[in-house]
Order: C-alpha cells, then sequence, then structure tokens
C-alpha cells in the first residue's frame, strides 16, 4: 500500500501545483519564487514546532494556516510573512546578525525579558523574583550556553506543571526574542555605517524588486498560504488487503480480523499523515511554491 499511496502524493501536489508554469520573465519569476521558498522554509519551520510542542500533531487542516495556527503564532510574526519595507529591512538585520555568530543573551537576560511578561498573567500567584528564579533555574538544567525558543518554552511553563493553559506562547517567545536580536544588533553589533547601508539595499530591494507572495485576491493571489494535508486512505488500505486474503485463501475474511486490519490501518494512516504549505509565489504566472511538512 505504501507504494501505491506516494504516487498518489505526487499526483494530488500536481494537481495543486499545475496550471501555472508558462510564459513571463524567466529572471523575475526565477528571483520571485527563490524569495518565496525561503519564506515558506521559515513557515515550515514554525509548523514543525507547533506539532513537537503539541504532542505530534499537526494543525487543524481546512483552513488557511495563520488562522490554523491561532494562538501559537502571533500577529507581529504573522505579519513578518507579509513584504514591507521594514520586514525586509529587518530580516537583512538578522542574516547579518546571524554571519556575525548571532546574538547570545545570558540567561538573567533572557529572564528580564519573559518573567514580566509570564508574571502579569492571570492566576500567577508566585512574585516576580520567585518566578526569575524558577526560570533560571530551569534554563540551567539544560547545561546549554544559547537555549533555543523551544527551550525556553519548556523553561517558562514547565514552571507551573499543573497549569491548564500555557502562560507565555512559543509564537510570543519567537517574536520577543526576534525584537531583542534586532536591539542588541542595532546597539552592540552592527555599526552605524552597515546599519545605513542595509537600510539603503533594503530600500532598493523593496522598491525594485518584486515582494515574495502576491497577496492581492484580485489579481489571483492568496492573502494567508493554504494548508494541504493529506494521508493514507484506511477504507482502500482495508480493501486491498480483504482482496488479497480472498484471493489467497479463496473466502472471505472474518469480521473480527477486518476490524483488526482496520485499526491497523488507522494507525498507518495516522503515522503517515504529510502536510503541505503552498502559497503563491508573486511572479507573472502566480506560481504556487510549497514545503512539506512531515
Amino acid at each position: 500500500m505504501k507504494r501505491s499511496f506516494f504516487p498518489l502524493i505526487f499526483i494530488l501536489m500536481i494537481a495543486v501545483l499545475s496550471g501555472c508554469q508558462s510564459g513571463g520573465n524567466v529572471i523575475l519569476d526565477k528571483a520571485a519564487i527563490s524569495k518565496a521558498q525561503a519564506a515558506i522554509k521559515d513557515l515550515a519551520k514554525i509548523v514543525e514546532s507547533y506539532k513537537r510542542l503539541n504532542e505530534g500533531n499537526l494543525p487543524p487542516e481546512g483552513a488557511p494556516l495563520f488562522e490554523s495556527l491561532s494562538g501559537f503564532i502571533t500577529d507581529v510574526k504573522k505579519d513578518q510573512f507579509i513584504p514591507t519595507f521594514e520586514n525586509t529591512y529587518n530580516k537583512m538585520i538578522l542574516e547579518l546578525l546571524e554571519k556575525k555568530g548571532g546574538a547570545n543573551f545570558t540567561f538573567n537576560e533572557l529572564a528580564d525579558f519573559f518573567v514580566p511578561v509570564i508574571v502579569s498573567r492571570e492566576d500567577v500567584r508566585m512574585t516576580e523574583s520567585e518566578v526569575k528564579e524558577a526560570f533560571i533555574a530551569n534554563l540551567e538544567t539544560l547545561e546549554l550556553p544559547d537555549p533555543t525558543e523551544s527551550d525556553i518554552y519548556d523553561a517558562a511553563n514547565s514552571i507551573f506543571p499543573k497549569r491548564k493553559t500555557e502562560v507565555i506562547s512559543y509564537g510570543e517567545i519567537t517574536t520577543m526574542l526576534d525584537d531583542a536580536r534586532i536591539k542588541k544588533a542595532k546597539e552592540e553589533m552592527i555599526s552605524a555605517e552597515e546599519l545605513d547601508n542595509l537600510k539603503k539595499d533594503a530600500r532598493r530591494i523593496f522598491n525594485s524588486s518584486l515582494p515574495p507572495f502576491n497577496t492581492d485576491p484580485e489579481k489571483g493571489g492568496w492573502a494567508q498560504p493554504k494548508w494541504i494535508i493529506i494521508q493514507p486512505d484506511v477504507d482502500i488500505i482495508v480493501k486491498h488487503r480483504i482482496e488479497r486474503y480472498a484471493e489467497r485463501y479463496s473466502r472471505e475474511p472474518s469480521a473480527g480480523t477486518v476490524n483488526t486490519w482496520r485499526r491497523e490501518a488507522e494507525t498507518y494512516a495516522e503515522n503517515n499523515r504529510v502536510g503541505y504549505i503552498v502559497w503563491v509565489a508573486n511572479d507573472s504566472n502566480h506560481s504556487l511554491v510549497y514545503a512539506k511538512v512531515n
């Protein structure tokens, strides 16, 4: 069954992505698609993080991706995927910062960022100093010099193991860290001359090149990326097993055997779900670009 399933995925994706590759300015098309694929890759990382922090579950299907990630991805983070001069400039700052080795924060600095947000939440009865002490202690147990966003999420939320809802979301953490990195880059790690050159480059790029995505519905674009989930069809798997059994033994399998096969097929289907993030690249063909999320 697995062999027949993956060609099916291929056929479905071709159907989704077809009808958009004829004519147009090839150079501009390639540039637009390249930029679109880079942003799609960033979205794929966010979905993978969502899955990791939600017991292996992908976002719900049947809605635009940003709506699917509601509560996990902030409006600020969502806006970073919409082309503006400010987003272009900030992205270039973060890229240059990464080339310079990144902006590492001490545990105390991380606590200063996030503890006031945690303490402000409803039902948090601990003092700011108590939360700060617990937060730093959780980070120290990781024995990592530069904790990731997921590490920070775990360190913050494990302070309140009995809390039914997260005290601070992953989306909030990523947005606050990006803001802190940009601030640190501007103040400590990137010179005024470098910032001025980046700003000029960002202005030139934004004014002279196509934005990554066509977000204008009147021009055939999508305001938000689509979210498609494909998985093996349980009924088809069971049907094939029944047919193979009948061919081999010249009789139908028992109802109990079929029920066992159905349970096995449901487990297999759930474990082989694949998500695709699909968006329209703003080129002359409105080409679709996508990223696969296992």
